[in-house]
């Protein structure tokens, strides 16, 4: 869903381990699969960032 007048964005989520690329490009697209007219527009870009956390600790201290 597309609410805010932005141009950038970030769409951050708990990665695996196992994941080769952990930081990718979207664009929004725009037109309709019906008329086989969708392209992806240049000027709105989400930035989907995969952040690793460690699972050695026991305790927040």
């Amino acid at each position: 869903m597309f609410r805010f007048n932005a141009k950038k964005g970030s769409y951050i989520y708990p990665a695996n381990n196992n994941e080769s690329v952990p930081e990718s490009k979207m664009y929004l697209n725009e037109g309709t699969t019906f008329e086989n007219n969708v392209k992806h527009k240049e000027d709105i870009i989400i930035t989907k960032l995969g952040v690793m956390f460690s699972d050695k600790g026991t305790s927040i201290d």
